[in-house]
C-alpha cells in the first residue's frame, strides 16, 4: 500500500472489499488491517493486490444468482444442474467466477 503520508510501502491484510464500484471515481472501498501503522479512516491510498488466475472457470452475471448458490450449465445442447462452488467476485464487473 502506498500513501501520501508514508515514504515506504506498507504491508497489510484485506479484510473486506465493497462489491460496488463508484462510477464517478472508478474506485472501490477496501477494509484493511495493519499492524502498528497510523493510517486514518477515509485516507486515500494506492493498493496493489496480487491475484491469481482460476483455471477452468467461467464468468456469469451476478444477477443470475437468486437465493441459492447453484446454476444450470449448458453442455452440448443440454442443461445440467450444478452445485459447484462459486468463487470470488470479479471487482467492478458484477460477475462471479464459477469453478468447474
Amino acid at each position: 500500500i502506498i500513501s501520501d503520508g508514508f515514504q515506504n510501502e506498507i504491508n497489510g491484510k484485506v479484510k473486506r472489499i465493497n462489491r460496488k464500484v463508484d462510477e464517478s471515481t472508478q474506485t472501490v472501498k477496501l477494509f484493511l488491517e495493519f499492524k502498528n501503522v497510523k493510517l486514518f479512516e477515509g485516507k486515500f491510498v494506492e493498493v496493489k493486490i496480487p491475484l491469481g488466475v482460476i483455471a477452468e472457470s467461467q464468468l456469469i452475471n451476478r444477477s443470475l444468482l437468486i437465493n441459492d448458490s447453484y446454476v444450470y450449465v449448458a453442455n452440448e445442447n443440454k442443461f445440467s444442474f450444478s452445485l459447484d462452488d462459486l468463487g470470488n467476485c470479479e471487482i467492478g464487473f458484477s460477475t462471479e467466477n464459477l469453478s468447474k
